[in-house]
């Protein structure tokens, strides 16, 4: 097992907003992609990466 304390976090984080939406696949990727609309403006494409890696 693990120990780093990183990892649990990110392992204690999952867990937690699978239990918020009841262990129910169908719930998780609705929340998903709600964050998704929620914070689209953080999201980067791997087209507008390409695309700026062409005008450099």
């Amino acid at each position: 097992m693990n120990n780093d304390p990183t990892l649990q976090e990110i392992w204690d984080a999952r867990q937690k907003i699978w239990e918020e939406c009841e262990s129910s696949s169908e719930k998780l990727f609705e929340y998903y992609s709600r964050l998704e609309k929620e914070h689209s403006y953080k999201i980067v494409r791997l087209e507008q990466v390409e695309f700026e890696a062409e005008e450099s």
